[in-house]
């Protein structure tokens, strides 16, 4: 039926990857909404005693999960750091019954322990569990009724939060392969404007890639636990990528003060189309041709190279090379609802 057929074709759209990234921030602020509202429903609509602390254990375990990499990265750890924090907090109510300063010794301990581990490999469980062993065991002015429905609630707290955390969420692979897109269209854009006007004022669309660049470093581990692959293949473009926006930033000195780029059109051509076609590879996720290997040898033909376009090509070249690799491996990860045609949304139009 038609209007079955459009319904389901909105909804495809709300599954692509593409408006995901452009709309991240409001997907995760509606995520946490949402669990805010149906937990707060619960405590409502059942009278729970302390309903309160079911609404701290979803903001905390909600927080700062937006992609789905940090979702099955960091979930199971905040939900056994809210399990032996929980627990903990009423061993710490049970000892504050004998004798205060007791109780908070057992407490201090705690407390030291989850900071010590914090920034170890299980930091995100080690900070929940010592939140969570406050929240249930207090300073001792908590009756054992109470730390018990505390108990409770943190565990509901920590049941929405897993389920609304898998709404819509934004998968880092995703939110890193299009930020590259990005900048790789940008810097290949930033090039031609040097070679045909070295006055240009370059500097906002360099603090825009920039602010990308740091943005892509902290999802590489959360791209790499949603591909299966190790994060070396992320790094390896990660420092290739780096390595152009510094070239860049040097070539746009080197060409206000003189001309000494290669005035070869040809290359510096061919330099922006394998930038282009690696942004739009990225995009689309379409393998492109072996382009890189087409530009090293276009590189090699010409007797008279400047350093800097020769680096900016191999770099180029060698970007292009390694996204042949990882693209197929990004499609067979991809979910089958966040294939669209292009010429469906407008948002895909540039």
């Amino acid at each position: 039926m038609p209007i079955f057929r459009t319904l389901i074709s909105r909804w495809r759209v709300l599954k692509h990857p593409v408006f995901l990234y452009q709309h991240f921030r409001v997907i995760h602020t509606l995520r946490v909404a949402l669990a805010f509202l149906f937990g707060g429903a619960i405590d409502i609509y059942f009278a729970i005693p302390y309903g309160t602390w079911t609404l701290v254990a979803i903001v905390v375990l909600m927080g700062n999960m937006p992609t789905q990499g940090d979702i099955s990265r960091k979930s199971g750890q905040r939900v056994l750091g809210t399990f032996y924090g929980a627990l903990a907090g009423l061993m710490a109510v049970l000892f504050y019954l004998v004798t205060p300063w007791l109780g908070f010794m057992w407490m201090i301990l705690l407390i030291a322990l989850s900071a010590y581990h914090a920034l170890g490999k299980n930091g995100e469980a080690a900070v929940v569990a010592g939140v969570t062993t406050v929240m249930v065991g207090g300073l001792g002015e908590t009756a054992i009724e109470e730390s018990f429905w505390r108990l409770g609630n943190v565990v509901i707290g920590a049941i929405v939060a897993m389920i609304f955390a898998n709404l819509l969420p934004t998968r880092a692979i995703d939110r890193w392969r299009l930020m590259l897109a990005e900048n790789l269209r940008d810097i290949a854009l930033v090039y031609r404007q040097i070679s045909l006007n070295p006055q240009l004022d370059i500097e906002p669309t360099l603090e825009r890639i920039n602010a990308r660049m740091k943005k892509m470093r902290s999802l590489i581990a959360a791209a790499a636990k949603e591909s299966g692959q190790k994060s070396h293949t992320f790094e390896t473009l990660h420092r290739y990528h780096r390595i152009l926006f510094l070239l860049l930033e040097r070539m746009s000195v080197a060409a206000a003060e003189a001309p000494i780029l290669t005035e070869n059109r040809r290359l510096r051509s061919g330099i922006f189309r394998s930038l282009m076609r690696s942004a739009r590879m990225l995009r689309f996720l379409r393998r492109d041709s072996q382009y890189g290997t087409e530009l090293l040898k276009a590189l090699s033909l010409i007797d008279e190279v400047d350093f800097l376009t020769q680096e900016f090509a191999q770099v180029s070249a060698n970007i292009a090379d390694e996204l042949q690799l990882l693209v197929p491996i990004v499609v067979q990860t991809h979910h089958p609802l966040s294939q669209l045609q292009p010429a469906a949304p407008r948002f895909l139009k540039k």
